[in-house]
């Protein structure tokens, strides 16, 4: 009889957990038993993409509990907003206890051995390190992030101030984060859907097998008997602030893509396309869309995370903004992608970045015209 092994698996979106569940099939071992704890920790992690991660989890693994803790980060998040900027430097240990108490609650710090979560960490991240501090860690890739070269995120002078303060402070998951602690000492493995090198562990076989497993499992073969395109939109009109600190218009938007169609149907007369709307996409916007695309956009795939569909062989080629799934889609697939990048984005670092990426994996842009 083996060891029993308590798994810790931290996960924020559908790609993270179809990724986690990769790296837990490599991992897995004969005449080992694991008891395997999902936790969702993020309070941007919105209700749609919750479900999804549900069904993912109940088609293809057997967790002993699955735990949303969005609630509590925001919570946390919200206490943290009302404190003075004074009162978030020198001390905030009712609002660090109080999270730490909820998690608590839902395991026994002791009992894991092994965290799984991905690379970037930020403050759910550190929480949970902090909190499982005897744990392993194995770390795993959270999308096209990965493969971009970083400097693009400038901090400001206020950051700095209160990364030099943090160094004075109680031991805690916040200081952690203002002094990017790395957890090296911990640190097991690192895991790469793409890279396979003597810093990664290439997981491309399993996250294959993991697709194909969800792809089965939500009755998705034999889609169409013809060869696709899959068009995956972005919803440019919704997405606005933040790191593109502009509006862009439904109309801008909808002009756009009635020129990448025309654009389409001219270069591949022969096939058919296939819409995949954004998860978050308002209702508003998803109407004007059935306006432009008709039957293209298929109601029973919107549901289907983009990672999933690109694993259909009637998918032949992709096209899509800028995101992980066009280059899982050509590295783990082989298929012929092509990703978008409209003017409107133009001077956005974060795409521009992006846009470097793909093209260092061989895929190229394709414009709404000639």
């Amino acid at each position: 009889m083996g060891n029993t092994i308590n798994r810790l698996i931290c996960v924020s979106s559908i790609n993270q957990i179809i990724v986690a569940l990769a790296c837990l099939r490599y991992n897995e071992r004969e005449n080992e038993t694991y008891n395997d704890y999902l936790i969702v920790n993020n309070a941007g992690t919105n209700d749609s993409a919750f479900n999804m991660i549900m069904k993912i989890c109940k088609a293809c693994h057997n967790f002993i509990k699955i735990i949303d803790f969005r609630n509590e980060l925001a919570g946390f998040k919200k206490s943290r907003e009302q404190e003075s900027s004074i009162r978030k430097i020198v001390s905030s240990p009712r609002s660090i206890s109080g999270l730490r108490s909820e998690l608590f609650k839902q395991v026994e710090p002791a009992s894991i051995s092994e965290i799984y979560l991905r690379y970037k960490l930020n403050l759910p991240e550190h929480l949970i390190l902090k909190t499982f501090s005897d744990a392993e860690i194995f770390l795993f890739e959270d999308g096209l992030h990965e493969y971009v070269k970083q400097g693009y995120n400038k901090r400001g002078l206020k950051y700095y101030m209160v990364k030099c303060m943090y160094r004075f402070k109680e031991d805690n998951f916040l200081r952690n984060f203002f002094l990017r602690y790395k957890y090296e000492e911990r640190i097991s493995n690192r895991f790469s859907v793409i890279y396979d090198d003597e810093i990664y562990t290439n997981i491309k076989k399993h996250y294959k097998y993991v697709l194909e497993e969800v792809s089965l499992r939500n009755g998705l073969r034999n889609l169409t008997n013809k060869d696709c395109i899959l068009l995956i939109l972005h919803r440019y009109s919704e997405f606005t602030g933040g790191i593109i600190q502009r509006n862009i218009s439904i109309s801008d938007e909808l002009k756009y893509y009635e020129k990448l169609l025309r654009k389409i149907s001219i270069v591949y007369p022969e096939k058919e396309i296939i819409v995949k709307a954004h998860p978050n996409t308002s209702q508003k916007l998803f109407r004007e869309y059935s306006k432009l695309f008709g039957s293209s956009l298929i109601e029973r795939i919107q549901d289907v995370p983009s990672e999933v569909l690109i694993a259909l062989p009637e998918i032949k080629i992709v096209i899509g903004a800028l995101s992980s799934s066009l280059l899982y889609a050509k590295e783990c697939f082989g298929k012929e992608v092509f990703f978008l990048f409209p003017s409107f984005l133009e001077n956005v670092k974060i795409w521009e970045a992006s846009e470097e990426a793909l093209l260092r994996y061989g895929i190229f842009e394709m414009k709404e015209e000639e």
